[in-house]
């Protein structure tokens, strides 16, 4: 994704070590969403990848009269980047988070869905446990993910 916070740091440590990457927008890729990753946008648009299903036409003219009407493509957006990758990393999400929709779809998907420790202990979330019955992995410290993401 492309999202303020967790989403855009982990492009920006992905540049700032040499490394590759892609964001997957929940809006046309001529659309910067949230605004204050339109820089950052621009220079994976430049220098590495963006991408999206979201069609243009029918995105702007939703938007023109009802703008939160396009909130139904980041479901979209997070089963595409579920499936560009091995695993899906989940640092924190609510129990409305559309991270949970990813989560859904990597298990859908058949990929791994790697979930950190801190969700687990975070009473008052309801989905970290019912995800590892479905066969997420709780992962407790750093050595734990490089193994998962090694595997």
């Amino acid at each position: 994704g492309l999202a303020a916070g967790v989403d855009a740091e982990a492009h920006k440590t992905a540049l700032e070590f040499g490394g590759n990457t892609v964001a997957v927008l929940g809006t046309p890729l001529s659309c910067f969403y949230p605004r204050e990753n339109e820089f950052l946008q621009k220079r994976l648009a430049r220098d590495h990848l963006i991408v999206s299903q979201v069609p243009t036409l029918r995105y702007l003219a939703t938007h023109s009269k009802n703008p939160t009407a396009n909130r139904h493509f980041f479901p979209i957006r997070n089963s595409l980047m579920s499936a560009l990758t091995e695993a899906t990393v989940i640092v924190e999400a609510s129990d409305t988070s559309g991270t949970l929709a990813q989560a859904r779809a990597a298990l859908g998907q058949g990929r791994r869905l790697l979930i950190l420790n801190s969700c687990f202990e975070n009473s008052a979330l309801s989905w970290p446990r019912k995800f590892e019955e479905m066969g997420a992995v709780r992962i407790r410290d750093f050595d734990g993910l490089m193994v998962e993401l090694e595997a």
